[in-house]
């Protein structure tokens, strides 16, 4: 059976008798078309939307028979492989993700390929993630105020290299264009060049040539012989008619001009692969030295004693490893496209180099002819295909990337929480002691992604606050002396979003005073408290009293956790401060105005910070 492919390279599932849906929450969004390849432009005509957080399932209905689709999508915990799933007739609903098992989304906001098997055939489809507890214009605000304090601070880098489409998205418009023409119409072409060659078997001109024997005479020869020249060579030459192919016309010579451009258009392709190969082929050879540094760099002495420095070398290694293996599919893929285009090239370059093409000059002619013959009506509509397309002529363009694939909604919220306090901070007149905010940022930025134990330090004339971005915790105080950390807990969950340190100046020393732990919960207040009992955000604030701290000039433990805060979105139905036992639980959402929370955050600090009260 013919499938039923559109322009855009997409089938309709609806055609071929499968009805393939994604349930969210209570819809049913359904999947009217998938792509052929990974080509953006077909993708785009794919996109179904999803929200995060809510019940995600696939369905599969099939009208016609009992087939069985398989959905793969990228796998839940990051890594290479992908997430399988079968549906069937005695399977028509799988689970993707269920909010009452998982307390994390899986994935993250943006645009992402999943692939599904149909028949042995495999296609290819775009779902968008939507953020479920933020409308799109607060998750735009929190992306924009994010961005501004540190550029690229949304984009999921781990996401961003290993799901990237297609080597295609490193080319420029114009070769993207060149190279889908080529997909579509080459075969075309060289059939087109075909015709054009049998049609001109009937194109013969006369001429005549005088030689030693006799051959076919007419008129002309009779005139030939009884003219000066031929009464002298009466007898011994003979005016003889001959015929011959005449493909030297201007009509041929157009479409061996527009055809030796062709050629000429697949040489800079391929140029541009060879270099965009290239310019990866070094980055790989660069991470391979990086990567050899950091192992050697893990097995030295002198990293096996602060393990914050081990968990940053191996954050290190495991970006440098995934970049490198994004890396490597992108030169698999240009390998790929570049032996498919010279294998064009060598097709091409052998048809137009044979007897017939030979013979004509690749000139483009004063005055071309008009032929309404099936090969040269072909071959043009093909030539103005590529013009109209924009992929004849190579133009400077940068790449096009697409839009970025965010991080999930509650890592984002965990850093618009930071930079919200932060800021909070410096409107109670403390400012960023040596170095921005921006420098600060990015002492503890890998890959699009704040480190753990990443420091923003402020400071006035009374003292200096450190804003420390989840920082585990050593469970042992000599574990903390030694790695200069201090902090420890003897606690399993020792590790809070965020802890804001005050440390007060006395005779131009600063010491330590307290602390605020910040818990950060991308989720409804039902689901991280209730009156009834303890949840797990409970627990942890609980546990969050227990981070104790040695101070190595006093030479003297403290155990100073004065405020233990649970952030979290919220809705206008709820107060905006609810003060428990385990600690107070503040909403934090952006408005048009501003930030609902930042007024309750504030109290908090300025009652900390009062002199009086301490």
């Amino acid at each position: 059976m013919a499938l039923p492919i559109n322009e855009q390279e997409t089938i309709e599932l609806k055609a071929l008798g499968i009805g393939l849906y994604f349930q969210t929450g209570r819809n049913e969004v359904r999947i009217d078309r998938l792509s052929l390849d990974q080509k953006r432009h077909n993708l785009t005509e794919t996109i179904v939307e999803v929200y995060e957080y809510q019940k995600w399932s696939a369905l599969l209905i099939d009208w016609k028979a009992s087939r069985s689709v398989t959905v793969r999508l990228p796998s839940k915990d990051g890594a290479g492989n992908s997430l399988e799933i079968s549906l069937g007739k005695h399977q028509q609903v799988q689970p993707l993700f269920d909010p009452s098992k998982e307390d994390t989304f899986p994935w993250p906001c943006g645009t992402f390929l999943y692939e599904v098997e149909i028949g042995g055939q495999t296609y290819y489809g775009a779902v968008r993630i939507i953020p479920h507890h933020f409308s799109k214009k607060q998750f735009n605000r929190i992306a924009e105020y994010l961005e501004e304090a540190l550029d690229g601070l949304t984009t999921n880098y781990y996401q961003d290299v290993s799901l990237s489409l297609s080597p295609e998205q490193l080319m420029g418009e114009s070769d993207l264009l060149f190279s889908r023409w080529l997909d579509r119409s080459f075969r075309k072409l060289t059939i087109a060049l075909d015709w054009i060659e049998k049609e001109n078997q009937m194109n013969v001109r006369r001429h005549y040539q005088a030689e030693s024997h006799p051959g076919r005479m007419d008129r002309q020869s009779v005139k030939w012989e009884h003219s000066f020249k031929g009464a002298v060579m009466s007898g011994t030459k003979f005016y003889n008619r001959k015929h011959r192919h005449d493909a030297n016309l201007p009509d041929n010579q157009l479409v061996k001009f527009r055809t030796k451009a062709i050629l000429k258009r697949m040489d800079t392709l391929i140029q541009t692969l060879e270099q965009e190969r290239l310019v990866f082929m070094d980055e790989q050879e660069k991470l391979k030295s990086e990567i050899r540094q950091i192992q050697s760099d893990r097995r030295s002495p002198l990293h096996h004693v602060t393990s914050r420095d081990q968990t940053l070398l191996k954050n290190k290694q495991i970006s440098k490893e995934k970049t490198q293996e994004a890396h490597g599919l992108k030169i698999s893929g240009m390998d790929q496209m570049l032996q498919k285009v010279k294998s064009y090239r060598q097709q091409l370059r052998y048809v137009i180099r044979q007897g017939f093409w030979n013979d004509v000059d690749d000139v483009h002619p004063r005055v071309p002819r008009s032929v309404q013959s099936r090969g040269y009506i072909s071959f043009h509509k093909l030539w103005h295909e590529l013009e109209e397309s924009g992929g004849r002529k190579t133009s400077p363009s940068t790449p096009s990337k697409g839009s970025p694939l965010f991080h999930s909604t509650g890592k984002m919220y965990e850093y618009y929480t930071l930079l919200t306090v932060v800021q909070l901070i410096t409107e109670r007149g403390f400012s960023f002691k040596k170095d921005t905010l921006l420098g600060q940022l990015q002492k503890g930025y890998l890959h699009s992604e704040l480190q753990g134990g990443t420091t923003i330090v402020l400071e006035n004339e009374n003292g200096e606050l450190h804003v420390v971005y989840e920082q585990e915790l050593e469970h042992r105080s000599r574990d903390a002396i030694a790695n200069g950390t201090y902090f420890f807990s003897k606690f399993r969950r020792k590790k809070p979003d965020i802890r804001i340190d005050y440390y007060k100046k006395q005779e131009d020393v600063s010491l330590y005073h307290s602390s605020i732990a910040v818990e950060v919960k991308y989720s409804p207040l039902r689901n991280i408290y209730s009156p009834d009992g303890n949840t797990k955000a409970a627990e942890q604030m609980n546990e969050y009293v227990g981070i104790k701290y040695y101070c190595p000039i006093r030479k003297s433990f403290y155990n100073r956790i004065r405020e233990v805060l649970c952030v979290y979105p919220g809705s206008r139905a709820e107060p905006v401060l609810l003060d428990t036992e385990a600690g107070k639980f503040v909403q934090l959402y952006p408005t048009e105005d501003g930030a609902v929370g930042m007024e309750a955050l504030g109290a908090v600090l300025d009652g900390w910070l009062d002199p009086e009260v301490w």
